[in-house]
């Protein structure tokens, strides 16, 4: 999936899930993924998912996580998010569009997670080489 200045998700579809279990092996989970130009595009694009049984958003934020007002953008995915959802800012060196530092990264996730005024994620998504290579990260993890 390609990610431009946008926001791009990924959908969990538990039927499916379930149909692909019933069908023989291969992957427990179906993906569905796509593209929006802004928040609105992505919540209406995952509100419809929702209505055709995805039970999990993830917002990929790579490149909104760099804009300006982008904790608020986030938060604004994150709260119109009409399932559980999970949070990803993917880096560079992972083949997402972040191309901030990961003490900068791990502090907007975190910023976004410890709201008291708000919604936060059901579940936030790092590389475990980011894990293993960020003392910051183990932290606060």
């Amino acid at each position: 999936m390609a990610h431009h200045a946008g926001v791009s998700c990924l959908l969990v579809d538990d039927y499916a899930r379930r149909v692909q279990l019933l069908e023989g092996p291969g992957d427990d989970l179906v993906y569905l993924g796509w593209e929006a130009a802004d928040v609105a595009d992505a919540v209406s694009a995952a509100v419809r998912a929702a209505e055709r049984g995805a039970t999990m958003v993830e917002w990929r934020v790579d490149a909104l996580a760099e804009s300006d007002g982008a904790l608020a953008a986030i938060r604004e995915l994150v709260g119109r998010a009409p399932v559980p959802c999970i949070v990803t800012i993917r880096s560079a060196r992972e083949g997402g569009a972040w191309g901030g530092s990961d003490s900068d990264r791990v502090s907007l996730l975190e910023a976004l997670c410890t709201a008291t005024d708000g919604p936060v994620p059901a579940y936030v998504d790092f590389e475990l080489a980011d894990y293993d290579r960020s003392a910051n990260l183990r932290q606060k993890v």
